[in-house]
């Protein structure tokens, strides 16, 4: 029996995962300039500049998809846009949030800290949203809802475009802007290829083959900095 705590205690002073996994102090990151967004479901208001110009699958690290994703940001509110590549949209009647589990899809998630003490997110399809919170023992609840979250999506000749914004009051009461204006980051998409294969997310930050099962996880996150 002693031998095998001493082996425990050496597998955990070698592996990092016995202790809470945390987003790495290593993870990308991005800036978000200022600017004031109408949210309309145009892009005119957001010039040329894309913080990200693709995500890649959370599962299988394919070939990037080309989705454009931009920030912004003013005294009031935290803007965002994605300008999706999808030749086949697949959405439909929302009568409850879970209606939404197949529809195509982007979705944008904030952690309060390293640990993801608190992780909440929303996830925007053509005909709705579904929004949920998450708290450090790993209970998620539908129930939860951002207060100030606006969107709009419209389809394109390409695919669709989602814009939105939350209040920046918001954001801080939930204590997901901190520091030095950082806020930790979980940008994806949600894929229904509507061929028979398997759904499929698609993430900024791609975690390692071990984590591939769970994406919403503290190595899928990244950091920006408000500038």
């Amino acid at each position: 029996m002693r031998k095998f705590y001493t082996l425990l205690a050496v597998s955990c002073a070698l592996l990092t995962s016995c202790a809470a996994p945390r987003i790495s102090s290593r993870a990308p990151q991005l800036e978000i300039p200022q600017g004031t967004i109408t949210v309309d479901g145009s892009t005119e208001d957001w010039g040329d500049y894309r913080q990200l110009t693709s995500l890649t699958s959370a599962h299988d690290h394919t070939t990037p998809d080309g989705t454009r994703v931009a920030l912004r940001y003013d005294n009031t509110k935290l803007y965002f846009l994605f300008e999706v590549t999808d030749p086949d949209i697949v959405s439909g009647k929302v009568e409850s949030e879970r209606d939404l589990f197949n529809h195509d899809r982007v979705e944008i998630f904030f952690s309060s800290d390293r640990k993801m003490s608190f992780y909440c997110g929303a996830e925007i399809s053509e005909t709705g949203v579904l929004d949920h919170g998450r708290d450090q023992s790993g209970k998620s609840s539908m129930d939860w809802n951002f207060k100030t979250l606006r969107h709009t999506t419209k389809r394109t000749a390409e695919g669709y475009v989602t814009e939105g914004s939350f209040d920046m009051e918001e954001l801080r009461e939930l204590g997901l802007i901190g520091r030095n204006g950082r806020v930790y980051i979980g940008i994806f998409r949600g894929d229904n290829p509507n061929d028979g294969t398997k759904y499929r997310w698609l993430s900024w930050v791609v975690a390692d083959k071990l984590q591939r099962s769970n994406f919403h996880h503290p190595y899928s996150q990244g950091v920006a900095y408000l500038r």
